[in-house]
């Protein structure tokens, strides 16, 4: 029993000495201006390129609807053949285009153009929510970014009256 004991004291004697203390890591400070973050924000966004990507399809949505239907040609042979001989022949043909009456050309332009303003709408709109949320975002990271100034001039603040306590011990002016 006394053996064991003897031999936890011996161990844990040996951890305390091997035990370090946190190390001060030094770190790189980036200011970050709000402009530029948003900069940033704007230009590295995939779900806002997408977004703008939609101005892109409307614009040629609007160009599609601005095209004449091309006309539709239809051929067909018919051959009847009974005991290898041929009884009947046949030709068709057809021709068919698409008119579209009453403007409905100039409807179908409108509406593309109508839903392309609509994009144009959302995406403004799309771009605004996410220049809401990076702002809290970055204000929130101002707000950590004091919190830990703060912490870290209290550690520098009780790291000098550690050293200052350290220094008065040894000088034997406390114990």
């Amino acid at each position: 029993m006394k053996k064991q004991i003897f031999i936890g004291i011996i161990i844990l004697s040996l951890r305390i000495h091997l035990i370090n203390a946190q190390v001060e890591v030094p770190f790189r400070y980036h200011n970050l201006e709000f402009k530029d973050y948003i900069d940033l924000v704007k230009t590295h966004n995939l779900e806002f390129a997408a977004e703008k990507l939609n101005i892109n399809i409307s614009e040629a949505a609007i160009e599609v609807a601005k095209i004449f239907h091309d006309p539709y040609i239809s051929v067909d042979w018919i051959e009847d053949l009974e005991n290898k001989s041929r009884t009947n022949y046949g030709f068709s043909a057809e021709l068919s285009k698409t008119i579209d009456l009453a403007g409905k050309r100039n409807a179908r332009i409108d509406l593309t153009l109508s839903e392309k303003e609509l994009t144009k709408a959302l995406v403004a709109d799309y771009f605004r929510k996410l220049q809401a949320e990076a702002t809290l975002v970055y204000l929130e990271a101002m707000k950590q970014n004091q919190l830990f100034m703060v912490r870290y001039n209290s550690y520098q603040t009780m790291k000098k009256l550690h050293e200052a306590d350290s220094i008065r011990l040894m000088l034997g002016s406390i114990m």
